[in-house]
């Protein structure tokens, strides 16, 4: 079962005409719904007057509460899709490392290149001991002796990363524009920052990190939620938030906690250390690399 998609229309139809209240502040996130509306209804008035310039295929990673549907289904946290036999990923003093997310690349695959394998399981060691701290892995799909969750190394990795919240991945399927911003330079829109690359995880797009002659691949992004952000997952379970009072209920509730500094608990849904973003790419000999970024 490939990977859920956002339904962009329906997405639109609950936020209709929002856009920037304060234009350039702050700098454009995209992890939720709401955010996908207010940059659809911008490129919607901005694309009626202006060429944005070349645009890049992308597949943003927007996150949803609850397990995933599968274990082949892209995940952070959680219980990976691995072979139960295999040994788990080391750091140099022998301790596990932490297992990040998993990536079902079969959506994407149009926005790639040819990739080892369709699932890809991203590790990482504390603190970057043992060199080089990433380990990446692919498999294939249609594994079944698979690990279980008695079976997960112990750690005690400092990392905020989920802990006991099952987080899955939504694809927002869409374009970035590499020269939005100087196409939008000198108009109405010039202080609008929902174009071009936004700070959000994300599958293929245009990435101006990575090296020259190496292809993007993948960008997971450190992200934090408040409680007061209405529709802060793609989906919660057995809460649907359609009438005006749900909606009224959140905005109000976002009011109380950003005056009192309360958080929920997915508030460090993946928060890595000081890290800003991790980067996933294939260099000009082929070899698939990680690198991360700090803010």
């Amino acid at each position: 079962m490939p990977n859920p998609k956002l339904d962009i229309r329906e997405t639109v139809a609950r936020f209709p005409e929002q856009v920037e209240s304060r234009p350039g502040r702050p700098a454009f996130n995209l992890f939720s719904p709401q955010e996908v509306a207010l940059r659809e209804n911008q490129l919607r008035l901005v694309q009626a007057e202006l060429d944005l310039g070349p645009r890049i295929p992308a597949h943003y990673l927007l996150y949803g509460s609850g397990a995933p549907e599968t274990r082949e289904q892209s995940r952070i946290g959680g219980l990976p899709y691995r072979p139960r036999d295999l040994e788990w990923p080391k750091d140099s003093d022998g301790r596990p490392k932490e297992f990040v997310c998993q990536i079902d690349f079969s959506d994407s695959r149009f926005l790639l290149p040819e990739l080892p394998g369709q699932i890809m399981l991203l590790f990482v060691a504390e603190e970057g001991i043992g060199g080089t701290p990433f380990t990446l892995e692919w498999y294939p799909h249609g594994l079944r002796d698979l690990v279980n969750s008695r079976e997960l190394p112990q750690s005690n990795f400092t990392y905020p990363i989920v802990r006991g919240t099952p987080v899955f991945c939504c694809l927002y399927e869409t374009y970035d524009f590499p020269e939005a911003s100087s196409r939008i330079r000198g108009t109405r829109f010039e202080k609008w920052n929902s174009f071009g690359t936004p700070c959000a995880g994300k599958i293929g797009g245009f990435n101006n990190s990575i090296p020259p002659g190496n292809q993007h691949i993948l960008t997971l992004e450190s992200i934090r939620f408040l409680v007061a952000e209405p529709y802060p997952f793609v989906r919660r379970r057995g809460w649907n938030p359609s009438s005006v009072l749900d909606r009224l209920f959140w905005r109000l509730a976002g009011t109380v906690c950003r005056a009192t500094g309360v958080r929920n608990r997915c508030y460090d849904i993946l928060m890595i250390g000081d890290l800003g973003r991790i980067h996933v790419f294939e260099d000009a000999s082929g070899q698939f690399q990680v690198t991360d970024e700090s803010y």
